[in-house]
């Protein structure tokens, strides 16, 4: 009962699963027994809308490969893999689907996967230079708006004014004479 409500969930993460996020998802070693309980369900479903007969055998040789060879992956990118490979999206199966078989469709969302990570460390890179183009132009402008100031807008004879005679007796003041 636990591996169906862990798989329903799963199957309806995966509706909304983008191959961007599964590059931060734990591997499925972090907890084998439920990892082997939802893919084993996956594998199953998989063979099953594939028309291959109720081959429990079959469907734990596949899923004992799948954990053994990919264990080190997330759950749901092998849940993708397995979902986009039963859908078609990568090609039709023919003959008996087997570890081949479900290995090649892993394979391809993993090149998807890795195109992600390297788009997302592509945009930070790129962000982190922006923000450092940025402050070096911001504070250029403010170099250059100071410099305007002073040769066109500040007074040719232009000087602080005077503290007042109540202002003498602050604490800034006092420690200006005592410098003297």
């Amino acid at each position: 009962m636990k591996s169906e409500l862990s798989i329903n969930r799963a199957g309806s993460k995966l509706a909304n699963l983008k191959v961007s996020e599964i590059v931060s998802l734990p591997p499925m070693i972090k907890d084998p027994e439920s990892s082997m309980n939802i893919l084993y369900d996956a594998v199953s479903k998989c063979l099953y809308s594939l028309g291959t007969t109720d081959d429990n055998q079959l469907c734990v040789i596949i899923t004992e490969d799948i954990y053994d060879s990919y264990k080190i992956e997330s759950l749901d990118l092998i849940l993708v893999a397995l979902k986009n490979g039963r859908s078609g999206k990568y090609g039709k199966v023919y003959g008996k689907l087997n570890t081949i078989v479900i290995s090649e469709w892993i394979s391809k969302v993993q090149e998807e996967v890795a195109i992600a990570r390297e788009k997302m460390i592509h945009n930070k890179k790129i962000a982190r230079e922006l923000e450092s183009e940025r402050s070096v132009a911001d504070t250029e402008k403010v170099k250059e708006y100071l410099k305007k100031w002073k040769e066109n807008i500040a007074p040719k004879n232009f000087q602080l004014p005077k503290p007042k005679e109540e202002d003498k007796n602050t604490l800034g003041s006092r420690v200006k004479k005592n410098l003297k």
